[in-house]
Order: structure tokens, then sequence, then C-alpha cells
């Protein structure tokens, strides 16, 4: 199998058609759960990540085998959801990706997020619906 992350910017990639459709983010969870799965990379919806010594993360897919955690924002600021994928990469050892669904990927926004997901090592796909467009970053 590829690296799970290559797997799940496959499936998005496959996938933005009927993602951009949404605005609720558990309807992308269960979308992404069958597919990824499909695809051969177990991912469960919504589940919480807990160890001694750490308060509890919610997450929005995960990937236990993997140490894979994926958080979704739909039509969010482009900077929700950095704050749970940093805690599940610094905090818990997790590889982070944060999916972004919005109107339009702007280049201001895909530099901005290049930036970031740089600095803290996240990698962050975004989907955008006009034009329909997918932007993995950095």
């Amino acid at each position: 199998m590829p690296f799970p992350v290559d797997t799940l910017i496959s499936v998005v990639e496959r996938s933005a058609e009927d993602l951009a459709l949404l605005k609720d983010e558990r309807r992308i969870h269960e979308i992404l759960s069958v597919r990824c799965g499909a695809a051969g990379l177990t991912l469960r919806a919504r589940r919480v990540i807990e160890e001694p010594g750490l308060p509890r993360l919610e997450v929005d897919l995960i990937s236990e085998e993997h140490r894979l955690a994926v958080e979704v924002k739909v039509d969010s600021r482009f900077y929700v959801g950095l704050g749970q994928a940093m805690a599940a990469k610094e905090l818990y050892g997790y590889e982070a990706v944060l999916i972004h669904v919005m109107n339009r990927v702007d280049p201001p926004v895909v530099d901005a997020l290049k930036r970031l997901g740089e600095k803290a090592g996240i990698k962050i796909i975004l989907i955008g619906r006009q034009p329909l467009k997918v932007k993995v970053v950095p």
C-alpha cells in the first residue's frame, strides 16, 4: 500500500466533485471513511485520542494503525482546524492532515496555508468549489 497520506490525497482528488457539494462535515467524514477503506486505508470517523497525562483530543478521522489524524473543515476561515491538527501531531505523535472545503482556493490563502503547514509539518488539502480544484500544500 502507498503511504497513507498519499492514499488519502488520491481519494480526495477522485472524490472532489462529491465533497465540494457538501456543507456537512460529518457527511464528508463518512464519505472519506468509506472511500479510503475501499482503497485500503482504514479511517474511523469522529474519535477521541487519549493518553495518560494529556487532555482528550477529538479528531474527525483517524487511522490508529498508521497514526494518521485528519481534521475536516467546511467554509471556515483558513486558519480554523490548524490547532487540532497541530495537537494531534505535536502532543500525540500522529501525522496530521487538514482538509478545507471552500468556495475558492485563492492564492493568498494557498500561500498562507503553505507557510503554516510547512512550519507545523502538516499537510493541507484544499478543495475549491468555483472552479472545482484540489490543491495540496506544502
